[in-house]
Order: structure tokens, then C-alpha cells, then sequence
């Protein structure tokens, strides 16, 4: 299945395309154990600043519900988020179209904030990516191992499922 090589070549990518920032950087490796004498092959990837999207949704979710006033309440949502998050999200979703990115759900990007507003998105767990997501759900199946949440970003009759774009 070549996981770890999907979430290289998604790095690689977002790279030539000027969004290196917007992805958990990813490279192949071999470490040499020096006390077996083995080789180990597989994939670091750098850690990405912030919380996952899930947790910061309900962190935010908490603090706005405790401002009564709707209005009050509405206007310090918007503020949570910057323009800055937005076009990067944007931007996420098309590298995503590209890739063939099967599997972006609110844990699989982290954001960060400076202060109170959330202004940078990093995509993390892209080793999904560059399938039709058949091949990969089939491969877990045949491991037995858990089965993935594969949402793609086209329908079948091939339309494009991406709601905003930059």
C-alpha cells in the first residue's frame, strides 16, 4: 500500500506548489540499530504546532457558550478565526484534490492560534493519499485492521466535493 511513500509524495507536492507550510513536512528514512546490527526503513514526519481541528472545534465551542448575547456570541465566533485560516483551508482542500487525499477529517489537521484567533493550518496523517480509496479500504479489510473513513473529494459521477476554493 505504500503509506508512508503517499505521505512523502503528498510533502513533495505541496512543496512544488508553493505550500510547504501547509503540510506536516514528511521524508523516507533507514536508521541503522546499532546493537542488533538491523536496518529500519520508515517515515518521519514532522510535528505540527497547535491542536487537531476536533479539539480546538470543542474548546472554542465550550468558551461561546458561555457569551448569552447572540450577537455577541456570533461576532466572537467570526473572530476566532482569521482570513489567514480560511485561505489556508482553502488551499488545503485543492493540494487535497490534487493528492487524491481520501481521508481529511478534523483530526488529520492541526490549527494554531496566536491570542485568540486561529490563523494557521497544518495537514498532518496524508498517507492516504493518491488512491481512488478502494485499493486502501480493501488492504485494511485483508489485515483485519481498522477500517478507514475515506470521504473523497469527488463524487461518482466525478464531480468536484470541495465547498470553498481559493
Amino acid at each position: 500500500v505504500n503509506l508512508g511513500k503517499r505521505n512523502v509524495a503528498t510533502s513533495r507536492v505541496a512543496n512544488m506548489l508553493g505550500l510547504k507550510d501547509l503540510i506536516a513536512q514528511s521524508k523516507s528514512v533507514k536508521v541503522h540499530d546499532q546493537s542488533t546490527g538491523n536496518v529500519i526503513q520508515g517515515n518521519l514526519m514532522e510535528k505540527a504546532s497547535g491542536k487537531d481541528a476536533y479539539e480546538a472545534e470543542t474548546e472554542t465551542r465550550n468558551v461561546l457558550r458561555a457569551i448569552a448575547d447572540y450577537n455577541e456570541r456570533e461576532n466572537a465566533a467570526y473572530n476566532k478565526i482569521s482570513p489567514m485560516l480560511q485561505k489556508q483551508f482553502s488551499s488545503l482542500q485543492v493540494l487535497d484534490y490534487i493528492c487524491g487525499q481520501g481521508d481529511r477529517n478534523n483530526q488529520n489537521f492541526f490549527v494554531d492560534k496566536t491570542e485568540e484567533t486561529y490563523d494557521k493550518i497544518t495537514g498532518i496523517d496524508n498517507d492516504m493519499s493518491f488512491s481512488t480509496g478502494e485499493d486502501l479500504e480493501a488492504e485494511m479489510r485483508k489485515r483485519k485492521s481498522f477500517v478507514v473513513y475515506l470521504k473523497m473529494v469527488v463524487d461518482s459521477n466525478n464531480n468536484l466535493v470541495i465547498p470553498h476554493m481559493d
